[in-house]
């Protein structure tokens, strides 16, 4: 098992800060958090360090079961730009926390 954390945890911080802490206290995985400054397609720093690469699921504001037409097609684009940006970042692993995580 590897040890990583998630950029929320220091959402403030450049994402080279980001790298770097993260080599500084040996973790071996990043997750990227697919929300704000740390997801955008010309932002490819972390393509380029040896730490395995996670995509946390964009989540705010998005609905892909909504029964909003444009709400659900926007929320499955920008799930589908996660994926591509998760693939520009070598990234293997995605995570997608949907509602069924949390049911008994």
């Amino acid at each position: 098992m590897k040890l990583g954390f998630t950029t929320l945890a220091m959402f403030t911080r450049p994402n080279n800060d980001i790298i770097e802490t993260a080599k500084k206290y040996e973790f071996e995985m990043i997750e990227i958090l697919g929300e704000g400054p740390f997801f955008k397609n010309d932002n490819l720093e972390f393509a380029n360090t040896d730490l395995e690469i996670c995509i946390h699921a964009p989540t705010v504001d998005l609905n892909i079961a909504s029964l909003n037409t444009g709400i659900r097609k926007e929320s499955v684009k920008q799930m589908k730009d996660a994926l591509d940006y998760g693939k520009k970042n070598k990234c293997n692993c995605f995570n997608y926390p949907s509602w069924a995580n949390w049911k008994k």
